[in-house]
């Protein structure tokens, strides 16, 4: 296994051990081994957490070759953006008591796959795939947005693939949904998969035994294989986790959080004194002209130094004979030659890594280059 495999494969695991945490309501000790920045971030702006984690998601799902499927998955649900009834039906979708009976729903298969699930077809899988194919909410959303994309009306009680008692009728609902993505190839072949027909009268009817690792019906007509089973679980998950990450990511206003993800600075001294100002990639990203950095305050207070380049809360440090010497040299400067530096959790095999208070961090190849104006604050003399 490669350096790359092996960093993917890190991440991929604190990640899902994060996730899990949050999902069983951050009961317990937090995991040692999860992406720390998460949490830095959650404690001063929401709306980045939730930006950084739908990155994260987005990272993921291109190392893992998803992207297209996500990419193609959200031209569904956008086909019709700027209609009015798509604009109600999004609002409709994220009223809180349909948000959180989906979350809720997820975290109680979370927590069981967490603690029970190990790879291999036995009951507990089966639950956990029954468990996604009960989840309604996404076969609604699907249905809902399959209808407007064609007929162009809005209709969210979907009466007609009701019985008379106003149950949804999965069967009929998965149907009419797989009819609807034939323009979809890839969203069409993840959701057929997701929903395998042969899973669907087995194990919703409590129709079989697993025997060698094998889902067989109980009058043998029916064998699946455990490929095909993890297949058909595996594509349920992505389903559910594009739909977070699609309702999630409607209500960005990227501006505010141009200057988010900042994580640490560094101090370098060549001919004159460098400040390093290392940022999340994905708030790097947000603009080109870096508008909202365009000072640096540094404020000694008894031996620790807090740099404030932002709104956000100050980096902190010790302040030591080295860190002397760098303001030494400021102080003869008007400007302070600063390199914005994207980061991003290590993958490649060759870059460059820095180690900070929340981890190790590959520096991405762009930055940029920028000559600030500073105040120095209670210049601290030992």
């Amino acid at each position: 296994m490669s350096i790359k495999e092996r960093n993917i494969i890190a991440l991929r695991d604190r990640i899902y051990k994060y996730e899990n945490w949050i999902s069983s309501g951050c009961k317990g000790k937090i995991p040692a081994d999860i992406q720390k920045e998460l949490l830095k971030l959650f404690s001063e702006d929401p709306h980045a957490y939730t930006y950084y984690r739908n990155s994260l998601f987005k990272l993921i799902s291109k190392i893992d070759g998803d992207l297209t499927y996500l990419n193609e998955f959200i031209d569904f649900l956008n086909l019709t953006k700027f209609d009015k009834a798509h604009s109600e039906i999004i609002n409709h979708y994220t009223r809180p008591n349909f948000v959180n009976r989906f979350d809720d729903k997820r975290i109680n298969i979370i927590e069981i796959e967490f603690e029970n699930y190990n790879e291999e077809i036995s009951q507990v899988a089966c639950f956990l795939y029954q468990s996604y194919y009960e989840i309604e909410n996404v076969l609604l959303v699907l249905a809902t947005f399959a209808i407007l994309n064609t007929d162009k009306k809005k209709d969210v009680d979907l009466i007609n693939l009701r019985d008379k008692s106003g149950n949804l009728k999965k069967g009929v609902c998965i149907d009419f949904i797989k009819s609807r993505l034939r323009e979809y190839p890839n969203v069409s072949s993840l959701f057929s998969l997701a929903y395998n027909t042969k899973l669907r009268n087995t194990i919703g009817h409590n129709n079989y035994r697993i025997k060698n690792n094998i889902i067989e019906s109980l009058d043998r007509s029916i064998r699946i294989t455990k490929q095909e089973f993890l297949e058909s679980l595996y594509s349920l998950q992505k389903i559910n986790n594009f739909l977070v990450y699609y309702f999630s990511s409607l209500s960005f206003d990227l501006k505010p959080l141009r200057e988010c993800g900042v994580l640490a600075v560094g101090f370098t001294l060549d001919d004159d004194p460098i400040l390093f100002i290392f940022q999340l990639f994905c708030f790097y990203d947000i603009d080109s002209d870096k508008s909202w950095l365009n000072k640096i305050e540094f404020n000694f207070q008894d031996k620790i130094l807090f740099t404030k380049i932002s709104s956000r809360t100050p980096m902190k440090g010790k302040v030591d004979d080295v860190l002397l010497s760098w303001f030494k040299q400021l102080k003869k400067l008007k400007t302070v030659n600063c390199i914005l530096q994207p980061i991003m959790p290590p993958i490649d095999e060759n870059s460059e890594l820095i180690e900070i208070d929340c981890g190790k961090f590959q520096k991405c190849n762009q930055n940029s280059h920028l000559d600030l104006k500073f105040r120095i604050k209670n210049q601290y003399v030992p």
